[in-house]
């Protein structure tokens, strides 16, 4: 798995957790919703580090918490 697949997955681990749809996620987090949309559909690459930091604090975390989760372990590395 790669770091895109790992977020995307912690993403819809969150969610599912608290029984949110995405558009939730959008609402609470002030991130635009083609960009989680896009993300999420694969249709774009990484996600900045703004926009993340922005959907842990729609999940009411930090940063650290969002990516404290055996998913991040052991990713392939990234290519160019």
């Amino acid at each position: 798995m790669n770091i895109n697949d790992a977020i995307r997955t912690r993403i819809q681990q969150l969610c599912n957790e608290k029984g949110w749809f995405i558009n939730e996620l959008i609402r609470r987090s002030n991130v635009h919703q083609p960009t989680v949309s896009e993300f999420m559909r694969g249709k774009t690459k990484s996600p900045s580090i703004i926009t993340i930091t922005k959907i842990s604090k729609g999940f009411e975390m930090t940063l650290s918490e969002f990516f404290n989760d055996e998913i991040f372990l052991n990713l392939e590395e990234v290519e160019n």
